[in-house]
């Protein structure tokens, strides 16, 4: 299972493996197409505070993140935050989904 809800937080089942696109658009609300060299950075931390990330996701001239089984598999069930970066080839930072929930929930089938 994997939502993203009207407020951007997500929920999935722990050790999934979503893909999910972000959408990108500019001050005008024109879709922003991605540079070959732009980046997109996709991390989750336990909480605000935290510096160490424990999921990053990085993706360069793509909107498309992919979450991986070993992403997620080791983390406990619970409430992280996250957010998404756009790094623009010419050094511009953009925010595009802010401080957020990302909620990992139990799963019954186990992945081994």
């Amino acid at each position: 299972m994997f939502k993203i809800n009207s407020d951007n937080s997500i929920e999935m089942t722990r050790s999934d493996t979503p893909t999910f696109t972000v959408n990108l658009t500019d001050y005008d609300g024109n879709e922003y197409v991605m540079d070959p060299l732009d980046e997109l950075v996709f991390t989750v931390k336990k909480d605000y505070y935290n510096k160490k990330p424990l999921i990053q996701v990085k993706v360069q001239g793509s909107n498309v993140i992919h979450l991986k089984t070993e992403d997620t598999i080791c983390l406990k069930y619970g409430t992280y935050k996250y957010d998404v970066q756009l790094n623009t080839k010419d050094g511009q930072i953009f925010t595009v989904i802010p401080y957020n929930n990302f909620t990992l929930n139990y799963e019954v089938t186990l992945y081994e």
